[in-house]
């Protein structure tokens, strides 16, 4: 048995965010879903990628697919597993609750991801099931980056990870960032410290468009086919890629003021 399956909170709580997710799936798509939910990382923008814990503790996955970077979003961040891996980490420690402020982090995240990105690396976000809190910070990121407002960003994740839903309390956070002005002030704030950003908008720009217009020409959650589901899937996946090899440099661990942040380079 997998290891992380060993660790009885993680366990329950993977088991309550799949049964809450499938309530909204017919009967005849949960084999597909059982399949979608615990084995694929998705690819949403080029270098963005969504997953589970399951996808970032896989190494060599990390390595084929090359994964540079990984945000870890949930409440038992294990410091000594990512002092031990090929990636820079950025590990966030914050539970699935509606109460719990995400949105302090977005600007930090943000920051994370897209100096990753347009220095050619490859980000992985990920909480326990890929489904609510790393599904909140890569919709807020792609908000930042594009213009698309949060239920824009939610189609685009979901475009490519159907089973994205953040809770009430994350939707309420991401609404917040956009009617607030904050959402115009980080785009403003991206734009001046990253100067060489205007070709990678573009870019964006036209993946989240067709990404929108995927989702919308699936229709309904209630009448996709399975064919639909695994058209998804099969498309998004984690790309093959010839074995990349990297030098594993020394580890240094810094915590920040900021509780519940750690940063491994």
């Amino acid at each position: 048995m997998d290891k992380i399956f060993q660790d009885t909170k993680v366990y329950s709580q993977l088991v309550l965010d799949f049964k809450n997710v499938i309530k909204i799936f017919p009967v005849h798509l949960l084999a597909s879903i059982i399949l979608y939910f615990f084995v694929y990382p998705y690819k949403i923008l080029p270098g963005l990628y969504l997953g589970g814990v399951r996808d970032s503790r896989d190494a060599e996955q990390l390595r084929l697919n090359g994964i540079t970077h990984v945000i870890s979003v949930h409440e038992n961040p294990n410091s000594s597993h990512y002092q031990s891996q090929i990636c820079e980490y950025l590990c966030i420690k914050a539970s699935d609750e509606p109460d719990q402020n995400l949105s302090q982090y977005f600007s930090l995240t943000n920051e994370f991801i897209h100096s990753a990105r347009l220095k050619g690396g490859n980000v992985l976000i990920h909480c326990l099931a890929g489904i609510s809190r790393s599904v909140t910070i890569a919709i807020a990121y792609i908000m930042s980056v594009t213009t698309v407002t949060w239920k824009e960003g939610l189609k685009c994740v979901r475009a490519a990870r159907l089973l994205a839903q953040p809770n009430q309390g994350f939707i309420k956070q991401l609404q917040d960032f956009e009617k607030t002005g904050k959402l115009r002030h980080e785009r403003k704030r991206l734009n001046i410290k990253f100067t060489e950003y205007s070709g990678l908008m573009e870019t964006d720009e036209e993946q989240v468009t067709r990404l929108i217009k995927r989702y919308n020409s699936l229709g309904p959650v209630k009448y996709l086919s399975v064919e639909d589901l695994l058209r998804v899937t099969q498309y998004n996946s984690f790309e093959e890629r010839k074995p990349k090899f990297y030098e594993s440099p020394k580890r240094k661990s810094k915590k920040s003021k900021e509780s519940g942040i750690y940063a491994f380079t």
